[in-house]
């Protein structure tokens, strides 16, 4: 596997695939195309895509998610993301 930016991220994709794991839930956007190369068979979910999918499924109402998003991204510098950005307009 080619290096990632870290160890954790080396660490969850070489777990999520000796696992056979079904998803990999991810926050990190700097090497996503590098993520998703190195996984077999395993479906790689932005952070901003799951919360979607919870509200969606009324488990999380459209103000928590936009909590969470500007919570979680303060904390990891998503402003103005392209992965993000969509999660918000959908809103």
């Amino acid at each position: 596997m080619r290096s990632l930016r870290d160890d954790g991220e080396n660490a969850a994709v070489t777990l999520a695939n000796e696992r056979d794991a079904d998803l990999l839930l991810c926050d990190e956007f700097d090497k996503i195309g590098l993520i998703h190369a190195s996984l077999d068979d395993v479906q790689l979910v932005t952070t901003p895509k799951f919360l979607l999918v919870l509200e969606a499924k009324d488990l999380l109402a459209p103000s928590e998610v936009t909590s969470l998003l500007d919570e979680i991204g303060d904390g990891r510098s998503w402003d103005g993301n392209s992965y993000v950005q969509p999660v918000r307009d959908r809103l």
